[in-house]
């Protein structure tokens, strides 16, 4: 799989390798809040989008790494299994931001040829939104994930209250995945009427919904489970 992943990161280096072949020299970079061109650069620096995401996926594979290596090294079953389940969280993250990077890259070749190109110059497009759109995506796939995880040093809801034992790990981040996973259909529900910094900001709200309400829950689990600790005592 680690090599999989790897072939697939050399894919947009390869792309926008091509791309910038057909661009003129100078292209537009960045937009402002309205859509209009307010940094012009060289056609190179496109290329700083793929390496960037090969940077990305390299420390994917070094945490799925690390998870191969306490599996192989495992005491006990137990260890075993939580870092395979790991390993499979940590592998579809890396797929979901793959993909992720991978489509603001062909959005912005599109609209690079859109813009410097007279023919289709027409194309409107809103970033932001499309932004909020990918981003919602990605919160769903990685609640999703986030919440099959096993206590560990690199993915989850990390707390001291999560931490604490198996159970406030387990129930936590189950919360926690499925809260994500809500504030991802509600961003992209909210692209249907918001334009703009509006749906980035709206995007932003239900990620910061879902974490203080994660957080809470969070408290509450390790509050319970603390006292029964306690009561055992």
């Amino acid at each position: 799989m680690k090599k999989l992943i790897t072939a697939l990161s050399f894919v947009p280096i390869i792309a926008a390798a091509i791309a910038v072949q057909f661009m003129p020299d100078k292209v537009p970079l960045h937009y402002d809040l309205s859509g209009e061109i307010d940094r012009w650069g060289s056609k190179y620096e496109l290329l700083l989008i793929p390496l960037v995401l090969l940077i990305v996926m390299l420390v994917f594979i070094g945490i799925i790494t690390h998870f191969e290596n306490i599996a192989k090294n495992a005491p006990d079953d137990k260890t075993r299994a939580s870092a395979v389940t790991n390993r499979k969280v940590a592998v579809g993250i890396a797929f979901g931001v793959l993909a992720l990077l991978a489509a603001v890259l062909g959005h912005t070749i599109v609209k690079i040829f859109a813009t410097t190109n007279a023919g289709v110059s027409h194309l409107d497009f809103d970033d932001l939104k499309f932004a909020a759109l990918l981003i919602g995506i990605l919160f769903i796939v990685g609640g999703n994930l986030c919440s099959r995880t096993k206590a560990n040093g690199a993915i989850g809801l990390r707390l001291s209250w999560t931490e604490y034992n198996d159970v406030t790990w387990s129930k936590s981040n189950r919360f926690a995945g499925k809260v994500l996973c809500l504030a991802g259909v509600f961003s992209i529900v909210s692209t249907a009427f918001a334009k703009g910094i509006f749906a980035i900001l709206l995007m932003l709200f239900f990620l910061t919904a879902s974490v203080v309400i994660s957080c809470v829950y969070a408290h509450k689990i390790y509050t319970e489970e603390k006292a029964k600790t306690n009561e055992d005592k």
